[in-house]
């Protein structure tokens, strides 16, 4: 039975606001499918997260919350992507 490691923690707090998104995109392609990481943010991540989705749709989910004044934290999972994208997805061996 194969185990969910914990995803990595990426503190955005140190960051320069305007170089959190490309930051975050490029730890978001990063990932293998199925791989995720929590940001830690000094606001909240939805603006960020939408700006993401337009970017990249369908390339990733996540779930964010605030956990303290003003304490935010959102996971980022990398999702396979669709034979609609002109890539395989590996489920069906190529075809």
């Amino acid at each position: 039975m194969a185990s969910n490691p914990s995803p990595t923690p990426v503190d955005l707090r140190g960051l320069a606001r305007e170089s959190r998104p490309g930051r975050v995109q490029e730890l978001l392609l990063a990932l293998d499918a199925g791989g995720s990481a929590e940001l830690i943010d000094d606001s909240d991540p939805n603006p960020l997260l939408l700006r993401l989705q337009r970017e990249l749709p369908a390339r990733f989910a996540w779930d964010a919350r605030e956990v303290g004044a003003g304490v935010w934290q959102a996971r980022l999972s990398r999702v396979a992507p669709a034979h609609g994208e002109g890539r395989c997805c590996g489920g069906c061996g190529g075809h």
